[in-house]
């Protein structure tokens, strides 16, 4: 009896006086040698729950400066069949009740702190063994939000040699941008993050972690979502033979449903990514990511579905260097330019030294683009292609400050493209397809290859523009229905060539090359009569076959033609028409506004007079009928829209015509002439029968 009176006044004392300091010390220098300091008002030991400390003030070894732990208990299990070997009892577990945890974070020197704030805690931490922690729970509120987190510890035995510690701003930089963004963002419920965790506090880069968060009605900013949940994890990549890996690897994804923002609305957004990381650094070696986007409605474009992935990962064989690589899809884009069925984008950019693509530093790109049906400009194309590749060619800087300022950052660059479209229909054309191939060189564009196909017809050029000297050459062949394409040329491009008639199936032939001297590059306005027009170099050849000429019909014609300084010329033009040949000469000086045609042909007056207009037709039709037709020679010059300029001087003999009834068997005037608005002819012989007459001047 007395016996266990002595153990209840024992107990009593120690439950309310507390522990006396010979049993404080070695619980102390325990929690010390795990590195924590402790202050308290009482450690006592109460009846279930062994040791318990109250009201605590925590430091721990290495904390940060102004770091702040206070534990409203800290409570202590002990095992206490160490005592039955006369051993101080062993701390096994640890339980925090009521904890604190306020931690200031500086984003820049000499600013006030950021004060990262865990409350509420409630955690219960076991020492499995020496080296082995498990934490079995972790509970608490921070900035708004609830925070639950599991895992274990794992460290070396004391005594063994450790790795490095790492560099703590990092993980303080990552608590200051989750503290703050935790803030600025308001919840319609209290997020809550779930953490797990195996730490190696030895060799970091075997740690492995697992994050989740998941909050409804979040708000940060201008940005807002009905729902969003955030995986992530943190894992290690194989080991090397000495057991420890050669890169860790870290998955994130995130999922967000009824985002609203300035920028634009979407059905729901979802971001993963992928990365292998350095052990000993944390670097990324290889990265992947995708974004993909539900139903975004923006200023500048719609779509049912839009996705971007990316890779970012070491080239093969070369230190140092890394390749990029983008793919773009989207379903049903539409936006104020155009819409498409499906738009398909596919681009590399090998040769980066570093993580985040710098366009200072590319030196070579490919890319692909394709499209489904698009609709733009009030048309339809089934097909769209655009390919290509890029590299950088490394010339003498000096070189650069040739070109205008627009081109500068090409200049150094080499590109070769492919642009193909399919099935492209306009209210006003229709082609079949077009195939362009775009060559940039040496501060040289080049056209090696355009190829137009419309209407059963199809047209080809190439073309170069030096861009120093703005010197450019272009060679084209079409054998297009271009009649049928007037309405796309413009109004009075369609007007001209209503005076020209040919079949469908037989389209004329048109060959032309031609240079020209672009004006300066400059975003000034130009006089392309005055700047460009001069400089201005053509000739090529048109024919066609069964066409006609403001109703002149005729069986085949071959026209050449030339532009240079300003003077247009046509040499050997022939033409054929069912009663007889035409050959003309024709020269124009355009800034004179002076013509001269120099005529050889052997038709009826009557099958061309539509050329002269109706009166003279009407006339031709009433006063005289040919029964061969007349050989005509002569030359016209003159100055268009001043008619008192014109002259004519030629040669003229017909035979078996009609003149108002009378017939005429023979008509030849050696010369004629028409200046000053007077007519004179010389040399005339008419016969009529066996009636001749001689006429010298009339």
């Amino acid at each position: 009896m007395i016996g266990f009176l002595l153990l209840l006044i024992v107990f009593l004392d120690l439950n309310q006086i507390g522990l006396p300091e010979f049993a404080k010390r070695p619980l102390l220098d325990q929690l010390r040698s795990r590195g924590a300091e402790l202050e308290f008002t009482r450690m006592r030991l109460r009846l279930g729950r062994g040791i318990v400390v109250e009201n605590v003030q925590l430091r721990r070894a290495g904390g940060v400066a102004g770091e702040q732990v206070a534990l409203t208990q800290l409570q202590l299990k002990l095992r206490w069949s160490d005592l039955l070997w006369a051993r101080v009892p062993t701390i096994v577990a640890v339980t925090v009740h009521g904890g604190t945890l306020a931690l200031p974070l500086e984003s820049r020197s000499g600013a006030t702190p950021f004060v990262f704030l865990v409350s509420g805690v409630e955690g219960r931490l076991r020492f499995e063994t020496e080296t082995h922690w498990i934490l079995d729970r972790f509970e608490a509120t921070c900035h708004g939000g609830k925070l639950s987190i599991t895992g274990d510890l794992v460290q070396r035995a004391p005594g063994a040699e450790r790795a490095p510690s790492p560099d703590e701003s990092a993980w303080r930089g990552v608590l200051l941008r989750v503290g703050q963004t935790l803030e600025a963002t308001q919840f319609r419920a209290p997020p809550l993050l779930e953490v797990t965790f195996h730490a190696d506090l030895d060799h970091p880069a075997l740690s492995t972690a697992h994050l989740r968060l998941t909050a409804d009605g979040a708000r940060h900013e201008a940005l807002s979502a009905e729902t969003v949940r955030l995986d992530a994890s943190l894992e290690t990549l194989s080991p090397s033979t000495n057991g420890l890996p050669v890169a860790l690897h870290s998955e994130l994804k995130l999922e967000m449903t009824g985002v609203r923002s300035p920028q634009g609305d979407a059905r729901s957004v979802g971001v993963s990514g992928s990365a292998d990381l350095t052990a000993d650094r944390g670097e990324p070696v290889r990265v992947e990511w995708k974004v993909a986007v539900n139903r975004p409605t923006t200023p500048w474009v719609t779509a049912r579905m839009m996705e971007v992935r990316g890779t970012f990962a070491p080239e093969p064989g070369v230190t140092n260097r890394f390749a990029h690589t983008l793919s773009l899809s989207a379903i049903q884009p539409d936006t104020q330019w155009g819409s498409a069925a499906t738009v398909l984008l596919d681009a590399s950019v090998p040769g980066q030294a570093g993580f985040i693509p710098d366009p200072a530093g590319w030196n070579s790109i490919r890319w692909k683009l394709a499209t489904g049906k698009v609709s733009v400009a009030g048309g339809t194309v089934a097909r769209f292609e655009f390919s290509g590749q890029g590299v950088r060619a490394l010339r003498d800087s000096g070189v650069s400050r040739t070109l205008a300022w627009q081109l500068h950052p090409l200049e150094e660059w080499e590109f070769e493209t492919h642009l193909v479209g399919h099935d492209a229909e306009f209210p006003q054309v229709k082609l079949d397809s077009l195939t362009v191939d775009p060559h940039w060189r040496d501060a040289v564009f080049t056209l090696p290859n355009l190829d137009l196909r419309a209407y059963d017809g199809r047209a080809t050029a190439t073309m170069s523009v030096d861009a120093r000297t703005r010197d450019t050459r272009a060679r084209v062949e079409s054998h297009l229905d271009v009649k049928r394409l007037g309405p796309a040329l413009g109004a009075e491009a369609a007007r001209w060539l209503e005076q020209f008639g040919w079949s469908h199936e037989s389209p004329p032939l048109v060959q032309a090359e031609a240079s020209v001297r672009l004006p300066v590059w400059t975003n000034g306005p130009v006089d392309w009569n005055t700047e460009v027009v001069p400089t201005l170099r053509l000739a090529g050849q048109a024919s066609v076959t069964n066409g006609s000429y403001r109703g002149v019909e005729t069986l085949w014609a071959s026209v050449p033609f030339a532009h240079t300084n300003r003077v247009w010329q046509i040499r050997g033009a022939r033409i054929q028409r069912p009663d007889g040949p035409v050959e003309l000469d024709f020269t124009e000086v355009s800034t004179a506004r002076d013509y001269w045609f120099r005529l050889k042909t052997a038709v009826d007056p009557a099958g061309v007079s539509p050329l002269f207009g109706d009166t003279v037709a009407l006339a031709m039709a009433q006063n005289v009928r040919f029964t061969t037709p007349p050989e005509l020679e002569a030359e016209l010059w003159g100055r268009w829209r001043e008619p008192e300029r014109t002259g004519v001087s030629g040669r003229i003999s017909a035979k078996r015509f009609n003149v108002r009834g009378q017939e005429v068997d023979e008509f030849v005037a050696a010369r004629i002439g028409f200046t000053n608005g007077w007519l004179r002819v010389e040399d005339a012989f008419v016969r009529q029968g066996t009636s001749t007459a001689t006429l010298p001047l009339v």
